[in-house]
Parts: C-alpha cells; sequence; structure tokens
C-alpha cells in the first residue's frame, strides 16, 4: 500500500515477539488528504496539522468568548440579560 501524502511504502507493524504483522493499513491522513500515509508522514505532516488545527479551534473559541452582548456589554461569555444582542450574529 502507498502513503497518500509521499507516495512511499507504508510499512508493515510487526509484533516484536513473533514478527508477525499485525498491522499494514498505514495510518489516518486526515487532515492532510483523504487515505492513508505511511508513519513518517503521520508524525511529521499530519500530526502537526491536527495540533495547528486545535490551536485555531482554541484561538476561534476564545475570540467568540470575549465578544461583548450588545444589550448591557458584558463579556458574551458571563452576560445574563438574555438581549441575544450579540455583535456579528
Amino acid at each position: 500500500m502507498k502513503c497518500c501524502i509521499c507516495n512511499g511504502e507504508i510499512e508493515k507493524k510487526k509484533d516484536p515477539t513473533t514478527g508477525k504483522v499485525y498491522w499494514d493499513g498505514g495510518e489516518n491522513a486526515q487532515p492532510v488528504k483523504d487515505g492513508r500515509c505511511c508513519e513518517t508522514c503521520n508524525w511529521g505532516v499530519v500530526i502537526p496539522a491536527r495540533m495547528a488545527n486545535m490551536q485555531r479551534s482554541r484561538e476561534t473559541a476564545q475570540e467568540e468568548a470575549e465578544r461583548k452582548c450588545g444589550g448591557c456589554g458584558e463579556m458574551r461569555i458571563s452576560c445574563t440579560c438574555d438581549s441575544l444582542k450579540w455583535g456579528g450574529d
């Protein structure tokens, strides 16, 4: 099986005791590509992309929490005025 990122051969994972192959399906290449990737691309490309996506999600959530209510002026995360006057909504 070929890696969908580098087109290299996907490694077969073997039991260290018996040498028997227990997995030859590669790694999930999402969010970089649809398909399966080799271990090198998983650690060097896919996991860093996932970490970057998580960081962007956190930043977006923080920005959302810091938006101010148009009714009372409180930060959205702590507003209890029920005015539903959120800027940009």
